[in-house]
């Protein structure tokens, strides 16, 4: 069962951009669906997927593919808790930073200079650059020590 729903992920990401992985994401739909429901899953999508990383390993080192093979399961498993914890992580992480900005004016708590992925999202009050200018639009701290376009920058 987890091997469907973890290939769900994969083949949908690899399926955006290769016609190749289509129909092994159709094929994961269906048989996570038929898991979710406690149905058998005919489309036999895991031993497939477990014939050919078994089939693959089994030529470099078949002591590795008879213990991958056996643990199949448990190793699949492994990485779909590995998939949702780095998930969950991320999600955590950028709250955090979203919070952090819509709080403090910057991602990285109070009296903090450092970078901040959202400060492009910014406007730039107080900067009097006129807009023909490249490089200053793209300056959203020019209001602290002025502007000067002269120059291409802000100073």
């Amino acid at each position: 069962m987890v091997v469907c729903i973890l290939a769900v992920f994969i083949f949908g990401f690899l399926g955006i951009f290769s016609v190749k992985y289509r129909k092994l994401t159709k094929d994961s739909l269906e048989c996570a669906y038929s898991k979710i429901l406690r149905k058998p899953c005919h489309t036999n999508l895991d031993q497939r997927i477990k014939g050919k990383v078994v089939g693959k390993l089994m030529t470099k080192s078949p002591r590795t593919a008879r213990l991958v093979g056996n643990n199949f399961n448990l190793i699949v498993g492994g990485l779909m808790l590995l998939t949702i914890l780095s998930m969950v992580v991320s999600g955590y992480y950028a709250g955090l930073g979203a919070y952090n900005y819509a709080v403090y004016g910057n991602c990285n708590g109070p009296d903090s200079n450092d970078f901040c992925i959202y400060q492009p999202l910014s406007s730039l009050e107080g900067c009097e650059c006129s807009p023909d200018t490249e490089q200053c639009d793209f300056y959203p701290n020019c209001d602290d020590e002025g502007c000067d376009c002269a120059q291409g920058s802000c100073t």
